[in-house]
């Protein structure tokens, strides 16, 4: 197993930051796990998962904020 030595640093308007703090915190996931999960996909699969999830809430195929973090929880 290889050892996790580097360190991200990332500039954000304060609101926004408190805001995922808050979605990270209500889904007990690190921000690290979030990092290591993007760097695992391509850019072309990153895309196309981000396109999925815009297309899903245009149309209105959207479930409860509770369902969904629960859902993140049972893939960790």
């Amino acid at each position: 197993m290889t050892t996790k030595s580097a360190k991200e640093t990332a500039r954000v308007q304060p609101k926004i930051k408190q805001q995922a703090e808050a979605v990270h915190a209500d889904i007990g996931l690190p921000v690290s796990v979030l990092i290591g999960t993007r760097e695992s996909m391509t850019d072309a699969q990153f895309d196309a998962m981000m396109d999925k999830g815009y297309r899903q809430a245009k149309s209105g195929q959207t479930i409860p904020l509770d369902e969904a973090f629960a859902q993140i929880r049972e893939g960790l």
